[in-house]
């Protein structure tokens, strides 16, 4: 039976399709492009949900890329026979919303999570940490332009994980029933502060980069920052280890996935 990806193309989407094919697992990828992106040899490629229904039996669900779409996608998998649901939820879907920086670009990851649990359908939510790429749009102008980054909380701490490692859960998720019913926090293999991040890209680039506090907030505040929870300065719990129990070979180390964050060493 097929496997439905949505949100194909995305950061998350792309290596869980490339990891399902090469895992020979029958993969249609939902995408807004599908003429136009390439995919593993093999990859049937659909530009909507409902031209990749039929037939599938189990489905990824995006909440970002399926939008206000995304209870009638629930409800069209029900319909259409799908057995299992595996949800892209976070790590902080059950905090306040207005503490959710990744609902202004439009993540819904506490509904995407309710609507698999409340499908009837087998289930699993994966409740990710922040994605390594997202320090690139925070940080790489800066970088670019010099040696110090500056922004606010430089002591909150976080342990970044790479999207990779999230498709390999999802693709277990997907393949097998080991983890249904659960919901799966998952994070990198270390914390760091924001701080200390930036040492490490450094280290990564070759470069002695430093971060510096704002002496005071800029007058028109991103939404970012100003969701940015000040209460992160105490560290967050350990580490997952669901990298080595759940898929296979531990998750990356401490250069090694931040050597994926896209920031050029070029000034």
């Amino acid at each position: 039976m097929t496997i439905v990806i949505t949100g194909a193309s995305g950061n998350v989407g792309r290596p869980l399709v490339a990891e399902l094919a090469a895992a020979g697992a029958p993969v249609r990828a939902v995408t807004r492009t599908p003429k136009t992106t390439r995919f593993p040899r093999g990859v049937e490629v659909v530009g909507s949900v409902a031209d990749a229904l039929p037939g599938a039996s189990a489905v990824f669900l995006n909440s970002r890329a399926l939008a206000e779409d995304l209870p009638g996608v629930v409800t069209k998998c029900v319909d259409a026979g799908v057995t299992k649901l595996v949800a892209l939820s976070a790590i902080n879907a059950d905090d306040d919303f207005s503490r959710q920086p990744s609902r202004f670009r439009g993540d819904r990851n506490k509904e995407v999570e309710s609507l698999a649990i409340d499908s009837g359908l087998a289930w699993v939510s994966l409740r990710p940490s922040v994605f390594t790429t997202n320090f690139a749009g925070m940080w790489s102008a800066q970088i670019r332009a010099g040696d110090v980054v500056t922004g606010p909380y430089a002591e909150a701490s976080s342990a970044p994980i790479v999207e990779s490692d999230i498709s390999a859960v999802a693709a277990h998720a997907l393949l097998t029933d080991e983890r249904v019913g659960q919901q799966i926090p998952l994070t990198g293999p270390q914390t760091f502060t924001n701080a200390e991040l930036v040492e490490v890209i450094g280290t990564v680039l070759g470069r002695p980069l430093r971060s510096s506090a704002w002496a005071s907030p800029p007058r028109s505040p991103t939404p970012m920052w100003r969701c940015s929870p000040r209460r992160s300065t105490s560290p967050p719990s350990s580490p997952s280890t669901w990298k080595r129990s759940l898929a296979g070979p531990p998750s990356r180390s401490r250069t090694g996935f931040l050597n994926t964050v896209p920031c050029s060493p070029s000034r």
